[in-house]
């Protein structure tokens, strides 16, 4: 299996058989790593309120599908997600843009520099930045760039594990997706010996939410935060409904979807309005005001 993926080859010139750098970087124990690439590490940071240091961190060295894992679970946490029906599904807008950046964060970085790579969330955007063996030089324009494969044993191998789809796919789903998620904004990808990208945020919007997120879940724990602020988005954005169709909106129980209600008509961000029959849930003025402002 590992032959065929092209992780481990036959020298002919030494006569010897071995497993390539990549298999090392995605399958190798963290101290395999450490001895054959000693200044590979991807840093994490949070500055939204502390700039000069962190507000967050997660100092990532371990393989590359870890990697992958925990760059997600990052976003995740520190990230809300916006509520979007593509068709009659409903799809993470988080999750469609950050996996495509933290899939190239990964896939086309140059392993052998010494420079670090870096995924910093500000409280207006998402930088990231990523030893490169620059294939031009400069901003990369969606309409016209031509797809290069840096690392295609890594490539491969992530599109097996359904985490990349086809090479340049995520210049193109984050220009697709980002101006639904942050409404007049352009994401920048700039090729040169540190490949760069920048993913403007919506700064009102997250900000808000980021005190509202506050409120409602102190004492929580991150998976009951990410649901009550994904509900809160969903009445922000469709007011006026009732139990029954939040939970078909946002895929979650009825049963779950009454108890992250409570907690929200409790935190006075939103209150039912009209007749039991006829009317729905709907933002708190003084909320609406600040959320829509």
């Amino acid at each position: 299996m590992l032959q065929k993926a092209g992780l481990r080859r036959h020298d002919t010139q030494a006569g010897q058989e071995g497993y390539t750098l990549a298999a090392a970087l995605l399958l190798g124990k963290d101290e395999v790593i450490k001895s054959v690439l000693p200044h590979y590490k991807i840093d994490a940071l949070v500055r939204k309120v502390n700039t000069d240091r962190y507000d967050d961190r997660d100092y990532i060295d371990t393989n590359l599908i870890e990697a992958y894992d925990r760059l997600i679970d990052f976003t995740t946490k520190h990230l809300p997600d916006k509520f979007y029906m593509e068709g009659d599904q409903r799809v993470s807008l988080r999750a469609k843009i950050f996996r495509e950046v933290v899939a190239n964060l990964i896939v086309h970085r140059e392993y052998t520099s010494g420079l670090a790579a870096s995924f910093i969330i500000y409280k207006d955007r998402v930088e990231t930045g990523n030893a490169n063996n620059p294939h031009g030089d400069g901003l990369i324009s969606p309409d016209n760039f031509a797809p290069f494969s840096k690392n295609p044993l890594i490539a491969k191998f992530f599109t097996q594990l359904g985490r990349v789809d086809e090479i340049g796919s995520g210049v193109l789903n984050v220009n697709k997706y980002l101006p639904v998620y942050a409404p007049g904004k352009k994401p920048q990808f700039i090729e040169g010996s540190s490949f760069k990208m920048i993913i403007p945020l919506d700064v009102k919007l997250f900000e808000e939410f980021d005190r509202v997120s506050d409120i409602v879940t102190e004492g929580v724990t991150e998976g009951v935060k990410e649901k009550l602020t994904e509900l809160l988005q969903a009445i922000t954005d469709k007011e006026g409904l009732k139990t029954d169709s939040y939970a078909d909106i946002l895929g979650i129980p009825k049963k779950s979807i009454e108890r992250y209600i409570k907690q929200l008509k409790e935190a006075g961000l939103i209150e039912f309005r009209g007749a039991p029959k006829t009317g729905g849930y709907y933002l708190i003025k003084t909320v609406k005001t600040k959320v829509k402002k």
